[in-house]
């Protein structure tokens, strides 16, 4: 078997050229791989606030509401709230009850809500195998 010419490869630097070119990682690989970096300690986050949601409402429900948000003494109540408030909650005793069970509906509710809306889209896109999603890095 006869060796090649030298020069039918072209010039060492235009190998090494080439060479580099090959090692080059595309755009959209880098955009892929720094959205998915991104992603995982966003997940993990809403993962967390998703899960002290849970944990709030079994406190509240165990503890009352008065562990789940901050009742001031003295704090007013406007009447266009506690009208607000007791017309969402009508089997509420006082505007103060009804006030609190909105609170902790909130505090509970946004961190569920953050949790999943976050969580779910993070989990299939860090879940899925080598089908182009973007929480595959690699």
């Amino acid at each position: 078997m006869a060796l090649a010419e030298p020069g039918r490869f072209g010039s060492a630097a235009d190998l090494v050229q080439l060479e580099d070119r090959l090692h080059l990682t595309p755009t959209a690989v880098l955009d892929r791989q720094f959205v998915s970096t991104g992603l995982l300690p966003g997940g993990i986050g809403a993962v967390a606030v998703g899960v002290s949601g849970v944990i709030a409402a079994v406190i509240g429900r165990i503890a009352g509401a008065a562990k789940v948000v901050d009742e001031r003494p003295g704090q007013v109540l406007s009447a266009a709230d506690c009208a607000r408030w007791l017309a969402g909650d009508p089997g509420a005793l006082s505007c103060h009850d009804a006030a609190v069970a909105d609170w902790v509906d909130e505090v509970v509710g946004y961190r569920l809500v953050l949790g999943m809306s976050v969580s779910l889209p993070w989990w299939r896109c860090c879940s899925c195998a080598d089908d182009g999603c973007p929480g595959v890095v690699g």
